[in-house]
Protein backbone atom coordinates (compact mmCIF):
# COMPACT_ATOMS: atom_id res chain seq x y z
CA UNK A 1 0.00 0.00 0.00
CA UNK A 2 0.80 3.43 -0.83
CA UNK A 3 2.45 5.38 2.56
CA UNK A 4 -0.62 7.34 2.82
CA UNK A 5 0.44 9.13 6.21
CA UNK A 6 0.42 12.60 7.30
CA UNK A 7 -1.91 13.75 5.34
CA UNK A 8 -4.05 11.28 4.08
CA UNK A 9 -5.29 10.48 0.19
CA UNK A 10 -6.87 13.42 -2.12
CA UNK A 11 -10.11 14.21 -1.31
CA UNK A 12 -10.86 12.47 2.26
CA UNK A 13 -10.55 15.64 4.26
CA UNK A 14 -12.57 17.21 1.56
CA UNK A 15 -15.07 14.64 1.76
CA UNK A 16 -15.62 15.25 5.57
CA UNK A 17 -15.67 19.18 4.90
CA UNK A 18 -18.57 18.76 2.58
CA UNK A 19 -20.53 16.10 4.76
CA UNK A 20 -19.60 15.90 7.91
CA UNK A 21 -19.76 12.40 10.13
CA UNK A 22 -22.42 11.66 11.65
CA UNK A 23 -21.34 9.09 13.75
CA UNK A 24 -17.60 8.20 14.63
CA UNK A 25 -15.91 5.08 16.17
CA UNK A 26 -12.43 4.75 17.90
CA UNK A 27 -10.72 1.61 18.56
CA UNK A 28 -8.86 2.29 21.86
CA UNK A 29 -5.93 0.54 23.39
CA UNK A 30 -7.11 -1.46 26.18
CA UNK A 31 -4.74 -0.16 28.40
CA UNK A 32 -6.00 2.70 31.73
CA UNK A 33 -3.12 5.01 30.53
CA UNK A 34 -3.41 4.84 26.86
CA UNK A 35 -7.72 5.50 27.48
CA UNK A 36 -6.97 8.74 29.75
CA UNK A 37 -4.78 10.43 27.62
CA UNK A 38 -7.21 9.59 24.93
CA UNK A 39 -10.14 11.65 26.41
CA UNK A 40 -8.12 14.69 25.54
CA UNK A 41 -7.90 14.48 21.57
CA UNK A 42 -11.70 12.73 21.66
CA UNK A 43 -12.39 16.58 22.64
CA UNK A 44 -10.96 17.52 19.33
CA UNK A 45 -13.47 15.91 16.96
CA UNK A 46 -16.09 16.87 19.36
CA UNK A 47 -15.64 20.37 18.40
CA UNK A 48 -15.20 19.83 15.28
CA UNK A 49 -18.01 17.86 14.38
CA UNK A 50 -20.57 18.22 17.64
CA UNK A 51 -23.85 16.89 15.89
CA UNK A 52 -21.77 13.43 15.81
CA UNK A 53 -22.21 10.23 17.58
CA UNK A 54 -19.00 9.13 19.31
CA UNK A 55 -18.85 5.63 20.18
CA UNK A 56 -15.35 4.08 21.52
CA UNK A 57 -14.27 0.54 22.38
CA UNK A 58 -11.78 0.23 25.01
CA UNK A 59 -11.48 -2.57 28.10
CA UNK A 60 -13.42 -2.92 31.26
CA UNK A 61 -11.13 -1.53 33.30
CA UNK A 62 -10.35 1.72 31.05
CA UNK A 63 -14.39 1.88 30.66
CA UNK A 64 -15.20 3.73 33.46
CA UNK A 65 -12.76 6.98 32.42
CA UNK A 66 -14.39 6.61 28.72
CA UNK A 67 -18.34 6.72 30.44
CA UNK A 68 -16.93 9.88 32.68
CA UNK A 69 -15.71 11.73 29.23
CA UNK A 70 -17.91 14.36 28.13
CA UNK A 71 -17.24 14.04 24.50
CA UNK A 72 -18.23 10.68 24.52
CA UNK A 73 -21.42 9.56 23.54
CA UNK A 74 -21.43 5.33 24.07
CA UNK A 75 -18.66 3.10 25.15
CA UNK A 76 -18.73 -0.46 24.01
CA UNK A 77 -15.80 -3.18 25.75
CA UNK A 78 -13.72 -4.53 23.12
CA UNK A 79 -14.40 -8.08 21.91
CA UNK A 80 -12.08 -10.98 23.53
CA UNK A 81 -9.30 -12.39 20.60
CA UNK A 82 -11.75 -15.24 19.93
CA UNK A 83 -13.64 -15.84 16.66
CA UNK A 84 -17.03 -15.39 17.69
CA UNK A 85 -16.72 -12.90 19.67
CA UNK A 86 -14.90 -10.80 16.85
CA UNK A 87 -17.56 -11.77 14.55
CA UNK A 88 -20.24 -11.11 17.17
CA UNK A 89 -18.68 -7.50 17.48
CA UNK A 90 -17.97 -7.07 13.44
CA UNK A 91 -21.82 -7.47 13.07
CA UNK A 92 -22.61 -4.94 15.59
CA UNK A 93 -20.49 -2.65 13.81
CA UNK A 94 -22.10 -3.15 10.44
CA UNK A 95 -25.72 -2.68 12.03
CA UNK A 96 -24.08 0.55 13.60
CA UNK A 97 -22.92 1.79 10.12
CA UNK A 98 -20.54 4.35 11.37
CA UNK A 99 -19.01 7.35 8.83
CA UNK A 100 -15.88 7.38 10.30
CA UNK A 101 -13.39 4.69 12.32
CA UNK A 102 -10.47 5.49 14.02
CA UNK A 103 -8.16 2.88 14.35
CA UNK A 104 -5.14 4.11 17.46
CA UNK A 105 -2.24 2.61 17.96
CA UNK A 106 -1.92 -0.02 14.98
CA UNK A 107 -4.04 -2.57 16.27
CA UNK A 108 -3.96 -5.42 13.67
CA UNK A 109 -7.52 -6.98 14.99
CA UNK A 110 -9.04 -3.34 15.21
CA UNK A 111 -8.35 -2.53 12.16
CA UNK A 112 -9.68 -6.18 11.08
CA UNK A 113 -12.65 -5.75 12.57
CA UNK A 114 -13.32 -1.91 11.53
CA UNK A 115 -13.06 -3.00 8.14
CA UNK A 116 -15.17 -6.00 7.95
CA UNK A 117 -18.00 -4.05 9.98
CA UNK A 118 -18.50 -1.97 6.65
CA UNK A 119 -17.64 1.69 7.73
CA UNK A 120 -17.32 4.53 5.27
CA UNK A 121 -13.96 5.65 6.12
CA UNK A 122 -11.37 4.06 8.56
CA UNK A 123 -7.82 6.43 9.42
CA UNK A 124 -5.34 5.23 11.98
CA UNK A 125 -2.02 4.25 12.92
CA UNK A 126 0.26 1.67 10.94
CA UNK A 127 -0.26 -1.78 11.25
CA UNK A 128 1.31 -4.97 10.19
CA UNK A 129 -1.81 -6.40 8.84
CA UNK A 130 -4.83 -5.85 6.93
CA UNK A 131 -3.76 -2.07 5.61
CA UNK A 132 -5.95 -3.09 3.04
CA UNK A 133 -9.08 -1.33 4.82
CA UNK A 134 -7.45 2.15 5.58
CA UNK A 135 -8.43 5.14 3.54
CA UNK A 136 -5.38 6.53 5.29
CA UNK A 137 -2.62 5.86 8.07
CA UNK A 138 -0.16 7.08 9.66
CA UNK A 139 3.33 5.64 11.39
CA UNK A 140 4.60 6.62 14.52
CA UNK A 141 7.56 8.69 15.48
CA UNK A 142 9.80 6.66 17.78
CA UNK A 143 10.84 10.45 19.22
CA UNK A 144 7.75 11.71 20.03
CA UNK A 145 4.12 11.13 22.03
CA UNK A 146 3.04 8.50 20.66
CA UNK A 147 -0.46 8.70 21.08
CA UNK A 148 -1.03 12.60 21.37
CA UNK A 149 1.30 13.57 17.78
CA UNK A 150 0.26 10.52 16.12
CA UNK A 151 -3.88 11.53 17.10
CA UNK A 152 -3.24 15.23 15.47
CA UNK A 153 -1.94 14.15 11.86
CA UNK A 154 -4.63 11.12 11.87
CA UNK A 155 -6.88 14.17 13.17
CA UNK A 156 -6.15 16.24 10.12
CA UNK A 157 -6.38 13.67 7.88
CA UNK A 158 -10.24 14.13 8.43
CA UNK A 159 -10.45 17.88 8.36
CA UNK A 160 -10.11 18.03 12.14
CA UNK A 161 -7.37 20.64 14.36
CA UNK A 162 -5.65 19.36 16.79
CA UNK A 163 -5.49 21.56 20.11
CA UNK A 164 -4.56 20.93 23.98
CA UNK A 165 -4.59 17.18 24.64
CA UNK A 166 -5.39 18.08 28.25
CA UNK A 167 -7.39 14.47 29.87
CA UNK A 168 -11.08 15.31 30.04
CA UNK A 169 -13.06 13.05 32.52
CA UNK A 170 -15.49 14.45 35.37
CA UNK A 171 -15.09 12.64 38.47
CA UNK A 172 -18.86 12.24 40.03
CA UNK A 173 -19.60 13.37 43.74
CA UNK A 174 -20.08 10.14 45.14
CA UNK A 175 -16.62 8.96 43.80
CA UNK A 176 -15.17 12.04 45.40
CA UNK A 177 -17.20 11.43 48.28
CA UNK A 178 -16.07 7.59 48.74
CA UNK A 179 -12.52 8.22 48.09
CA UNK A 180 -12.46 11.23 50.91
CA UNK A 181 -14.10 8.71 53.24
CA UNK A 182 -11.50 5.77 52.52
CA UNK A 183 -8.62 8.47 53.33
CA UNK A 184 -9.91 8.75 56.15
CA UNK A 185 -10.81 5.17 57.37
CA UNK A 186 -7.76 4.52 56.79
CA UNK A 187 -6.24 6.97 59.41
CA UNK A 188 -5.79 9.91 57.76
CA UNK A 189 -6.19 13.16 59.51
CA UNK A 190 -8.61 16.31 57.99
CA UNK A 191 -6.18 18.15 55.81
CA UNK A 192 -3.13 15.99 56.76
CA UNK A 193 -0.87 16.06 53.51
CA UNK A 194 0.08 13.19 51.56
CA UNK A 195 2.14 11.48 49.02
CA UNK A 196 0.45 8.71 46.90
CA UNK A 197 2.59 5.87 45.46
CA UNK A 198 1.77 3.42 42.80
CA UNK A 199 3.84 0.23 42.73
CA UNK A 200 2.84 -1.60 39.74
CA UNK A 201 2.70 -1.17 36.06
CA UNK A 202 0.83 -2.54 33.22
CA UNK A 203 3.96 -5.21 32.54
CA UNK A 204 6.32 -6.27 35.27
CA UNK A 205 9.44 -5.12 33.24
CA UNK A 206 8.03 -1.95 33.74
CA UNK A 207 7.95 -1.86 37.53
CA UNK A 208 10.43 -0.62 39.89
CA UNK A 209 11.40 -2.89 42.72
CA UNK A 210 8.70 -3.13 45.37
CA UNK A 211 11.40 -2.89 48.39
CA UNK A 212 13.00 0.33 46.75
CA UNK A 213 9.00 1.46 46.86
CA UNK A 214 9.00 0.84 50.50
CA UNK A 215 12.31 2.70 51.60
CA UNK A 216 11.16 5.49 49.37
CA UNK A 217 7.54 5.56 51.85
CA UNK A 218 9.91 5.13 54.79
CA UNK A 219 11.72 8.25 54.00
CA UNK A 220 8.92 10.50 53.11
CA UNK A 221 6.66 9.20 55.94
CA UNK A 222 10.19 10.14 58.30
CA UNK A 223 9.92 13.10 56.41
CA UNK A 224 6.63 14.23 58.17
CA UNK A 225 4.82 13.63 55.15
CA UNK A 226 2.26 10.51 54.96
CA UNK A 227 2.15 7.39 52.01
CA UNK A 228 -1.38 6.35 50.30
CA UNK A 229 -0.63 3.28 48.09
CA UNK A 230 -3.06 3.07 45.48
CA UNK A 231 -3.42 0.65 42.28
CA UNK A 232 -6.05 -2.42 41.85
CA UNK A 233 -5.68 -6.08 43.31
CA UNK A 234 -2.45 -6.69 41.60
CA UNK A 235 -0.55 -3.60 43.48
CA UNK A 236 -2.64 -4.79 46.49
CA UNK A 237 -0.98 -8.53 46.30
CA UNK A 238 2.34 -7.21 46.12
CA UNK A 239 1.72 -4.73 49.12
CA UNK A 240 0.33 -7.53 51.16
CA UNK A 241 3.61 -7.47 53.38
CA UNK A 242 3.90 -3.22 54.15
CA UNK A 243 3.44 -2.81 57.85
CA UNK A 244 2.04 -0.42 60.19
CA UNK A 245 3.86 2.89 59.93
CA UNK A 246 4.90 2.56 55.96
CA UNK A 247 1.82 3.86 54.58
CA UNK A 248 -1.82 3.68 54.17
CA UNK A 249 -2.79 0.93 51.31
CA UNK A 250 -5.73 1.83 49.75
CA UNK A 251 -4.56 -0.64 46.61
CA UNK A 252 -7.41 -3.13 45.14
CA UNK A 253 -10.27 -0.94 47.17
CA UNK A 254 -11.06 2.18 45.17
CA UNK A 255 -12.53 2.46 41.81
CA UNK A 256 -10.80 4.09 39.15
CA UNK A 257 -12.54 7.26 39.38
CA UNK A 258 -12.47 7.18 42.99
CA UNK A 259 -8.10 6.86 42.65
CA UNK A 260 -8.83 9.75 40.58
CA UNK A 261 -9.92 11.66 43.36
CA UNK A 262 -7.34 10.49 45.82
CA UNK A 263 -4.80 11.55 43.53
CA UNK A 264 -6.19 14.99 43.28
CA UNK A 265 -5.83 15.30 46.75
CA UNK A 266 -2.12 13.97 47.00
CA UNK A 267 0.88 16.52 46.77
CA UNK A 268 2.76 14.21 44.54
CA UNK A 269 2.22 10.55 43.17
CA UNK A 270 5.36 8.40 42.88
CA UNK A 271 4.96 6.12 40.07
CA UNK A 272 6.11 3.42 37.26
CA UNK A 273 4.66 4.68 33.97
CA UNK A 274 1.20 3.37 34.57
CA UNK A 275 -2.56 4.16 34.32
CA UNK A 276 -2.34 6.28 37.72
CA UNK A 277 1.02 8.52 35.82
CA UNK A 278 -1.69 9.72 33.59
CA UNK A 279 -4.68 9.66 35.96
CA UNK A 280 -2.18 12.18 38.46
CA UNK A 281 -1.69 14.25 35.07
CA UNK A 282 -4.93 14.87 34.44
CA UNK A 283 -5.96 15.74 37.68
CA UNK A 284 -3.22 18.61 37.92
CA UNK A 285 -1.00 16.23 40.31
CA UNK A 286 2.75 16.13 39.85
CA UNK A 287 4.69 12.84 39.16
CA UNK A 288 8.11 11.25 39.87
CA UNK A 289 7.98 8.29 37.36
CA UNK A 290 10.26 6.02 36.69
CA UNK A 291 10.66 4.71 33.38
CA UNK A 292 12.26 1.60 31.88
CA UNK A 293 11.31 -0.26 28.70
CA UNK A 294 9.47 2.74 27.86
CA UNK A 295 10.71 6.40 27.38
CA UNK A 296 9.44 9.47 28.95
CA UNK A 297 9.25 11.33 25.31
CA UNK A 298 7.14 8.60 24.10
CA UNK A 299 4.38 8.56 27.19
CA UNK A 300 4.52 11.49 29.28
CA UNK A 301 2.05 12.48 32.14
CA UNK A 302 -0.09 15.71 30.89
CA UNK A 303 1.16 18.58 32.31
CA UNK A 304 4.00 21.03 34.05
CA UNK A 305 6.60 19.99 36.97
CA UNK A 306 7.01 16.08 36.99
CA UNK A 307 10.28 14.70 37.01
CA UNK A 308 10.63 11.83 35.02
CA UNK A 309 13.10 9.58 34.87
CA UNK A 310 14.42 7.15 32.77
CA UNK A 311 16.17 3.94 32.48
CA UNK A 312 18.34 3.83 29.84
CA UNK A 313 17.01 0.90 28.50
CA UNK A 314 17.98 -0.38 25.02
CA UNK A 315 14.59 -1.84 24.83
CA UNK A 316 12.81 1.27 25.01
CA UNK A 317 13.39 1.70 20.94
CA UNK A 318 12.97 -2.14 20.36
CA UNK A 319 11.04 -4.82 21.50
CA UNK A 320 9.66 -3.60 25.28
CA UNK A 321 8.27 -7.01 26.14
CA UNK A 322 11.34 -8.74 25.96
CA UNK A 323 12.82 -6.08 28.02
CA UNK A 324 14.27 -8.33 31.35
CA UNK A 325 13.47 -5.66 33.44
CA UNK A 326 17.53 -4.53 33.99
CA UNK A 327 16.91 -1.20 33.26
CA UNK A 328 14.57 -0.21 35.37
CA UNK A 329 16.64 -2.07 38.22
CA UNK A 330 19.53 0.05 37.78
CA UNK A 331 17.43 3.45 39.00
CA UNK A 332 18.53 4.01 42.47
CA UNK A 333 16.73 5.02 45.89
CA UNK A 334 18.54 8.08 45.81
CA UNK A 335 18.04 9.59 42.06
CA UNK A 336 14.10 9.14 42.73
CA UNK A 337 14.18 10.79 46.40
CA UNK A 338 15.91 13.55 44.47
CA UNK A 339 13.37 13.60 42.40
CA UNK A 340 10.68 13.96 45.18
CA UNK A 341 12.27 16.67 47.10
CA UNK A 342 13.01 18.73 43.90
CA UNK A 343 8.75 18.36 43.61
CA UNK A 344 8.17 18.50 46.92
CA UNK A 345 9.65 21.78 47.22
CA UNK A 346 9.71 23.65 44.31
Amino acid sequence: MIDLARKGPPGLSERFRARPPRSMFFFLFPTLGDAVVMTGPLGWFRRRYPEARIVVATSALARPILEACPFVDEVWLRPRSRIAAMLGFVARLRRERFDLGINTYGQNNGLLMMGLGRMGAIVGMKTSKYARFYDAWDESNPDENLVVEGMARIARMVDVEPGDWRPAFTIPPEMAQGAREWLVAEGLGPGEPYVAIQVGASNPNKAWPLARFLEIAARVEAAGVRCVYVGGPAEASALAAVGKGRGLNLAGKLEVLETAEVLRGARLLVTNDSGPMHLAGGVGTRCVAIYGPTRPINHPPYGEGHVLIPGACACARKDQDSCLGTCIAAVGVGEVWQGIEHALNT
